[in-house]
């Protein structure tokens, strides 16, 4: 038995089982301190349910279920999410799970573990409807270009627009940070930041670090395009 479930255990004449639900609830916010609550190792398994369902053969796995709407969007519109921790636990991968749940409300923890799909954490390479720009993986393929980092379309919108009216020869985009990390230079969200493999290479992000406004962006992007020319 696990302290990091709500286990249930029935015992009948031909048969005995164990029923694990969530023990907490866990939030984007949190998500980090709660996941290193359980104490993991690399290769422990956490498991994150949608809804507040029972789980058979979940043996001492931690379950938590999602409490807010942002962890949704990170992890996917799946009934259940696993999660295991790599690379001195500062780090994971993540199987989802969107099968059969009985009519008793009750999941298999084999059927999960054996049928879940690896999710792969990247931009959708689509267009972004209301920002007007395309969900890009590869930012650093240009030799000048600018992200609008976002996490809440609507509070990203005002950049966006003044993103899309620049007038200047550079390649634009949004990224999703919903949808993969951000390179590790940005540290605010939203915000926006060029990128030029010939002036910072394939990794720094260049963050306007003023209030975002239409001078404040032009003036940016002219100084990136003027070292740009200084560079080649």
């Amino acid at each position: 038995m696990s302290i990091l479930s709500s286990v249930v255990c029935t015992i009948g004449i031909f048969s005995s089982f164990c029923l694990s639900k969530p023990y907490k609830q866990i939030s984007l916010d949190t998500f980090e301190t709660d996941i290193m609550s359980t104490d993991p190792e690399d290769g422990s398994k956490i498991v994150i349910s949608r809804h507040n369902i029972s789980f058979k053969n979940a043996g001492g796995l931690p379950i938590f279920q999602v409490d807010d709407t942002d962890l949704v969007h990170y992890l996917g519109p799946q009934y259940i999410s696993v999660i295991e921790l790599k690379d001195n636990v500062t780090d994971f991968d993540m199987w989802t799970w969107d099968g059969h749940i009985d009519p008793n409300g009750i999941i298999d923890m084999d059927s999960v573990l054996s049928e879940a799909t690896r999710k792969e954490f990247k931009q959708s390479g689509q267009m972004n409807v209301k920002l007007q720009l395309i969900e890009k993986q590869n930012i650093f393929e240009d030799d000048l270009h600018i992200v609008v980092f976002f996490k809440n379309e609507t509070e990203a919108m005002e950049i966006s627009h003044l993103v899309n009216n620049i007038d200047a020869d550079i390649s634009k985009s949004c990224w999703n940070v919903f949808s993969s990390d951000p390179p590790s230079s940005v540290r605010k969200i939203p915000s926006v930041g060029i990128t030029s493999r010939n002036v910072f290479g394939y990794e720094h992000v260049s963050i306007l670090s003023v209030p975002i406004s239409e001078y404040s962006l032009n003036a940016f992007v002219n100084a990136n395009i003027k070292e740009l020319k200084m560079k080649t």
